[in-house]
């Protein structure tokens, strides 16, 4: 059988991703033709992303924050380009959508 995992991204302070991913869960365990796993980022020991304020502002209190949005920021066109191609990619899957309808 499949199994499907339902990952809670954000690991911030007063974050909204557990409300919404036990939503999801507890919809989604009604299918019969998978398995659902709850997987929160929060129970890791992960060192990102823990600040109180959303990455958008900038406004970082922990070292390892800074240091990581030193590296992004070199790597930011790339970025840039990976989301380019992933819109991209979406565009086609909905043009395509009429096509395997048929």
């Amino acid at each position: 059988m499949t199994k499907i995992a339902i990952v809670l991204g954000s690991i911030r302070p007063r974050r909204k991703a557990e409300i919404v991913g036990r939503w999801v869960h507890e919809h989604a365990t009604g299918r019969q033709d998978a398995t659902f796993e709850l997987v929160d980022l929060a129970a890791y020991a992960l060192p990102h992303l823990d600040e109180s304020t959303p990455p958008i502002m900038g406004a970082y209190e922990q070292p390892h924050t800074t240091i990581a949005d030193d590296r992004v920021t070199a790597d930011e066109k790339q970025h840039q380009t990976l989301d380019r191609m992933l819109d991209e990619l979406i565009a086609w899957a909905g043009a395509l959508e009429p096509l395997r309808d048929s």
